[in-house]
């Protein structure tokens, strides 16, 4: 009896022996293979050791004409959209680079910039081409610029900010369609720009403006915005000039309009008030004794 207790111990130690080698040896083959990945990739990468110290070089230089180079891709975009190809590189190279360089306190610009480098890349190039884009340069450009323009398009509408697009012709892009529209989808939180879906941020406001005297656009859109004259007309001039005089010669009616506003304002804000009424009535009071 006392010998088969000792069999059974002794079998189930080697068992236990046996299992414990057994996960010693997977974890070590285990470690090997990662050992040999991990060679492997030292061994790929090191040819990269080069190009990423070139990299590190380049960035620092970079630093220096970093405010130049883009000082002259924001002129770029802005200002060249109109000229013919010869005035885009007259003003480019022979206008603005040197005009950079001959400042009191010169802003350095990377020898050779290109817009179209620092703007896009070749892949994006190339999609164009394979859409129909002509491959000559200033086909090229103008994309680039007008993918700029909606950019900002888009920044704008995620973030909530108020985009301006001035002289405004009686036809407008077919891009802001969506925008004019409200077209949204995905339970009004998304609103497609060409052929990407942006978020859409209610405080995102879009204002058109226009030198035009007496522009003629169509019926959709006038039922989509909001029409503004802001033309200065004889009138309008002469209740400015109205104004100023009484203001020079009567300040104490100016005076009395001003108090009047302010206690109408006042009264606002109480007959608005909420949450503790009381702090209101405080504010209220300090604000009657200022004035």
């Amino acid at each position: 009896m006392h010998l088969n207790e000792n069999l059974a111990k002794l079998t189930a130690k080697f068992e236990k022996a046996t299992a414990d080698k057994v996960k010693c040896q997977q974890e070590a083959e285990s470690t090997a293979r990662t050992i040999s990945l991990a060679n492997r990739l030292v061994g790929g990468l090191a040819s990269e050791n080069v190009r990423w110290a070139e990299a590190v070089g380049n960035f620092k230089s970079q630093e220096s004409t970093l405010c130049g180079d883009v000082l002259l891709i924001t002129a770029f975009v802005s200002y060249l959209g109109y000229f013919t190809k010869r005035y885009r590189v007259e003003l480019m190279e022979n206008t603005w680079r040197p005009y950079l360089s001959q400042l009191k306190v010169s802003i350095p610009v990377t020898p050779g910039l290109d817009p179209l480098t620092m703007l896009m890349d070749d892949a994006d190039i190339a999609a164009w081409q394979n859409e129909g884009l002509p491959a000559d340069r200033m086909s090229t450009e103008n994309a680039t610029i007008l993918t700029s323009y909606i950019w900002t398009l888009e920044r704008a509408l995620s973030t909530g900010e108020v985009v301006l697009i001035e002289n405004l012709e009686e036809v407008v892009d077919p891009v802001l369609g969506p925008l004019l529209g409200r077209e949204t989808i995905k339970k009004g939180r998304y609103i497609k720009i060409g052929d990407k879906e942006c978020e859409y941020s209610p405080d995102f406001r879009l204002i058109l403006h226009t030198k035009l005297a007496n522009p003629h656009y169509q019926p959709e859109m006038q039922a989509q915005c909001t029409l503004i004259n802001f033309t200065v007309t004889r009138d309008g001039l002469e209740d400015q000039l109205l104004a100023s005089v009484v203001s020079m010669e009567r300040p104490d009616l100016e005076e009395l309009k001003s108090n009047l506003t302010k206690q109408q304002n006042l009264l606002s804000r109480l007959s608005s008030a909420s949450g503790n009424f009381g702090d209101k009535i405080t504010l209220t009071t300090k604000n009657i004794i200022n004035d």
